[in-house]
């Protein structure tokens, strides 16, 4: 049983590896220039090139990609995932933010998947091969084989544009937030 376990750690640790590998490739060939990206035009001007170059090298993009992933995975080891192009902020701080509400939507849909399906599990139980038992077989099918973009996609539609009952993107508290406007966006008091 241990040999297991211990394989088993020793292969999710490569497919770690591997996978980590081939996103920092593909986010190091995708289009685009993240120093140029973070740096406002204002701050280029007369010395566009130098400016850019010092700053590619204050961020390691100068090094080779096998350098980079290196000093990458050494600090990731390490909880440090390196600071956002975008943000200019600890990438560590900026995921450490939303781990509460990711937990709380992950909560509220839990319950809400588990008292709908031990509904309409007790349900066609109950009422085996008529209608009811029918029905519900045939919604958790379709309910496990849409995929769940396309099952947000459809919530945000009609629960917020629709129906106007939740917002559509952000989390407030309660009260802090106003009904929908008429653009279709909640408006936020402050």
């Amino acid at each position: 049983m241990a040999a297991y376990v211990i394989r088993r750690l020793l292969v999710n640790a490569l497919v770690f590896v591997l996978i980590s590998i081939g996103i920092f490739v593909l986010v190091r060939v995708a289009p685009g220039d993240p120093v140029r990206m973070m740096v406002d035009p204002e701050q280029m001007r007369g010395g566009g090139a130098a400016f850019i170059e010092a700053k590619r090298h204050e961020l390691g993009l100068d090094r080779s990609v096998v350098v980079q992933y290196g000093h990458w995975l050494s600090g990731a080891l390490h909880g440090d995932f390196g600071y956002s192009y975008v943000g200019h902020r600890p990438v560590s701080a900026v995921l450490g933010e939303r781990v509460g509400p990711t937990l709380q939507l992950m909560s509220a849909a839990l319950a809400v998947a588990l008292a709908v399906s031990i509904a309409l599990g007790v349900a066609a139980a109950v009422r085996r091969n008529t209608a009811v038992d029918y029905g519900a077989t045939v919604l958790g099918l379709a309910a496990v084989s849409v995929p769940p973009f396309f099952l947000g996609i459809v919530g945000i539609y009609l629960f917020s544009l629709k129906w106007g009952v939740l917002p559509s993107a952000g989390m407030t508290t309660p009260g802090g937030g106003g009904p929908p406007t008429s653009s279709g966006t909640w408006s936020c008091r402050g």
